[in-house]
């Protein structure tokens, strides 16, 4: 129960900054490849007298494909425009003109480290915690949890103190009584009152 409470809020910790993330792993990649792009079109201090105008146009494209991904589209979707994006960069270090270029490719390298941190946010889900609730619930003895109350009450009687380490315990039971009424609520079933006042009584 204590792992499980643990999980659970280091997940919602995930899911409240998910997108701040995303955004700032996003606009890295953007300026990286741009900062690419503008090395090949000979406007950087450290560029190559000569100008490589299609590999310029190439990186500017990624900056732009890079910008475009949307993390509120589904998780299949946004994942597989980013495993292309990789596979892309993956690609191109192969050209002699990016491969000789050691700070090119660094910045390859920090850019397919970015995709795969928002292909990983990309896939952090509400859904997460239901999974994390029902692995959690098949994983207590339903029937045999009314065993261990006279034990909980006895050492309650000794020792009070030990209500707090008894704390999860009691949360995981309340989470089993909710189930019902939490599977029900998400689908938005007309029945939920009728269902709360069964399990009530």
């Amino acid at each position: 129960a204590q792992l499980e409470a643990a999980l659970k809020e280091m997940f919602k910790g995930l899911l409240k900054c998910k997108r701040q993330r995303w955004e700032k792993a996003q606009e890295t990649g953007v300026q990286k490849m741009n900062t690419i792009a503008k090395f090949f079109g000979g406007d950087q201090v450290f560029s190559s007298e000569k100008r490589e105008e299609q590999l310029q146009v190439y990186f500017e494209q990624m900056a732009d494909n890079i910008s475009d991904l949307d993390s509120h589209d589904s998780s299949t979707l946004a994942g597989r425009k980013i495993t292309q994006l990789i596979t892309a960069l993956e690609e191109v270090e192969q050209f002699h003109q990016v491969y000789e270029n050691l700070q090119v490719r660094q910045f390859l390298i920090d850019t397919r480290a970015l995709l795969k941190k928002m292909l990983r946010y990309v896939n952090i889900k509400e859904e997460v915690l239901i999974t994390i609730s029902t692995v959690g619930d098949i994983s207590y003895a339903w029937e045999l949890m009314g065993a261990y109350v006279p034990i909980m009450q006895v050492r309650i009687k000794k020792q009070p103190s030990s209500v707090l380490a008894l704390r999860t315990i009691f949360l995981k039971l309340v989470s089993i009584l909710e189930l019902p009424l939490t599977r029900i609520a998400q689908c938005g079933s007309a029945d939920l009152a009728s269902v709360s006042q069964y399990y009530s009584e």
